[in-house]
């Protein structure tokens, strides 16, 4: 048998996950503190991604063929300005990349006017606000959201057996069995 290299000075010590999980920084939380806040962090990225999916529809809908490609680019792979304007460069035909930067600033900003106070006109991000506050689906996602932002777990709850698969599923088999 192989002698190990044991510190003398080491000693093993029982220590409270509550002690332990002040002393690393982490909150100490009980297993149903645990499944709640799991429910609320289902429901937040569900309502999140159901957002991106309604805003890719209204984008889909309202940007032109460019701003559809570099809103893809853009949001969807989380590419830089530089980068998106590297890759769309050959189809352009930017002159450099300073051109290609503007151009590509210009289309997810929009152009800034001097004579209305600075106001930015066009681009991605105004078309997509604009769209988004007009949309009354998207509005209804909106106060679902913040309406989760509270942390109670009975929103959450009743948020996912309106929207979740899973839950209207489990609902259906169950109303089937029970002969409903």
């Amino acid at each position: 048998m192989q002698d190990l290299d044991i510190p003398t000075n080491w000693r093993e010590r029982n220590v409270d996950p509550a002690t332990f999980a002040f002393i690393i920084g982490t909150p100490f939380q009980l297993p149903e503190e645990l499944a709640e806040n799991t429910v609320i962090r289902c429901a937040r990225e569900l309502i999140w991604n159901l957002m991106l999916k309604r805003m890719d529809e209204i984008a889909e809908i309202y940007l032109t063929s460019h701003q559809k490609r570099v809103y893809e680019l853009w949001i969807k792979k989380g590419h830089t300005y530089q980068e998106i304007g590297a890759l769309l460069s050959d189809v352009n035909g930017y002159s450099c990349d300073y051109s290609a930067y503007t151009a590509i600033s210009h289309c997810i900003k929009g152009i800034r006017s001097n004579k209305h106070g600075g106001r930015y006109h066009g681009g991605i991000e105004n078309r997509l606000k604009k769209r988004c506050e007009k949309d009354e689906i998207f509005q209804e996602m909106l106060e679902d959201w913040k309406r989760l932002q509270t942390n109670k777990i009975q929103i959450s709850l009743d948020f996912l057996q309106k929207h979740d698969k899973w839950y209207q599923e489990r609902r259906k088999q169950l109303e089937f069995e029970m002969g409903y």
